[in-house]
């Protein structure tokens, strides 16, 4: 029982920290993928979602496993948009 509320007190702590795809576009990504955090010159490549995520891996920022996918999942949404 002890080790089950430790578990979701951590769940629970980590559950605000959550950034979504936009924001870490602005805050990591918009200096160097044109501003106005609307996916940038990436959503006009076309890329399927596994290759953005690599291709964001590769960046010289440091992005969370979470935030690679946030962020991935932002620009291609926002090519699909267009």
């Amino acid at each position: 029982m002890r080790v089950a509320l430790v578990a979701l007190i951590l769940v629970l702590a980590g559950c605000g920290s959550h950034r979504s795809g936009r924001a870490v576009f602005v805050h990591d990504c918009a200096s160097c993928h044109k501003p106005g955090a609307d996916g940038g010159d990436l959503r006009r490549s076309h890329l399927r979602l596994r290759d953005v995520e690599s291709f964001t891996r590769a960046m010289p920022v440091r992005l969370s496993a979470r935030d690679v996918r946030a962020v991935s999942l932002y620009v291609v949404s926002m090519e699909r948009t267009r």
